[in-house]
């Protein structure tokens, strides 16, 4: 293949360098000269960044330094810079070939750098500027005219649908259907690869959503291809992660996930680390690989030093220590009994007045001798 570089090849590169400029220069905080150097694959795809999934949110914008995810852009401009008028067209034209061919005496400027700046500024240097047949109120015509054409260029076309993960798109994490037409849309990435995973979490089968995307976006694998840019869950299905049915401080999920069972114990210890299911739990390491554990040091995960006191002959404050770093996932509690067979809760949680440190005031008259019972429950 054969590529010839023209004077007209090169003022319309130029133009579409100064069109993405408009655009992308004033996020980009430097020069687009440089930005132009970026190779397709420098910014990796949004695999690395962190999987969410929200009923309600923009969820992505375009990464203007990733010149990959522009390319459906630029062949927006090229498509509007072929649109400029004739007349304008042919005078600029004429510009780029006298300054592309003149050779000033003397002069070490470039000539691509000198139509460069006429193409940014409207300036010709002054060495090439006597090579220039058309006057000066030609000249900035032509450049005002071009700076109408960046200014008008045209945004990325954009839609928003009601879509529906079905059975139908089977394994396919990436395929939604719209159910007016029952028509299958292929969610791509902005390298215009099938979205597997990465920015969210993907629907499940069932899940309805309203997305808005990109609409200037190609087929892929026979499937007309879109580029979400938010998604709004209609509906999303959920129970308490939390809930804890046998009050060991561990979530019923959580064992069921790891052990299969919610036979466990909060202290045990199951990957040979001094670390037990409540710290490693509290934590989100896992229980079952003693490579993962906490970044601190193991604690002992109970209830300790229990006391009591009197504020005034008509308070007593019941108090009860349990480790400060985690004392925001559970709520501390107490029973009471006045004869050690049976104990009833006390109404009221108690309050953290220091880190980790937690009391409970009562009216001691209506039982002048109790005995006082601490407990911990999972906090939702």
């Amino acid at each position: 293949m054969e590529i010839t570089v023209t004077p007209e090849s090169t003022l319309r590169a130029l133009v579409l360098e100064d069109l993405a400029s408009h655009f992308f220069a004033p996020i980009l905080g430097g020069s687009l000269t440089q930005a132009f150097t970026l190779t397709a694959d420098r910014a990796a795809d949004s695999a690395e960044r962190a999987p969410q999934r929200t009923d309600a949110s923009v969820l992505r914008t375009a990464n203007p330094a990733n010149f990959a995810e522009a390319r459906y852009r630029m062949l927006n401009l090229l498509k509007h810079i072929d649109g400029l008028n004739i007349a304008t067209k042919t005078r600029a034209e004429r510009i780029a070939r006298e300054i592309y061919f003149a050779t000033p005496a003397g002069s070490t400027e470039a000539s691509l750098d000198a139509l460069r700046q006429y193409v940014r500024t409207g300036v010709i240097p002054t060495a090439f500027r006597s090579s220039v047949s058309e006057t000066n109120p030609q000249i900035a015509t032509t450049w005002n005219q071009l700076q109408a054409l960046r200014n008008a260029a045209p945004a990325r076309p954009m839609q928003t649908l009601t879509l529906r993960r079905t059975a139908a798109d089977g394994t396919n994490p990436w395929l939604l259907t719209n159910p007016a037409d029952s028509t299958q849309r292929a969610l791509i990435t902005p390298n215009g690869l099938p979205y597997m995973s990465g920015l969210y979490t993907l629907p499940e089968v069932d899940d309805e959503v309203i997305v808005s995307f990109y609409t200037d976006t190609p087929t892929v694998g026979g499937f007309t291809s879109i580029e979400p840019l938010s998604f709004t869950y209609q509906k999303i299905e959920w129970t308490f992660a939390d809930a804890d049915s046998d009050g060991d401080l561990l979530s019923d999920a959580w064992e069921l996930r790891y052990f299969g069972t919610l036979a466990n114990a909060g202290l045990d210890q199951r990957d040979g680390s001094l670390y037990s299911l409540l710290q490693e739990y509290f934590e989100g390491t896992v229980p079952t690989d003693a490579t993962s554990s906490p970044a601190v040091g193991p604690m002992l995960m109970a209830l300790t030093s229990l006391r009591m006191a009197y504020l005034t002959p008509g308070q007593l404050s019941v108090a009860v220590n349990w480790p400060a770093l985690y004392s925001r996932f559970v709520d501390i509690g107490f029973r009471d009994s006045i004869n050690l067979l049976g104990f009833t809760e006390v109404s009221g949680l108690g309050v953290e007045f220091m880190p980790g440190q937690f009391s409970l005031n009562v009216n001691p008259a209506t039982a002048p001798r109790r005995f006082f019972l601490p407990f911990a429950r999972l906090r939702r």
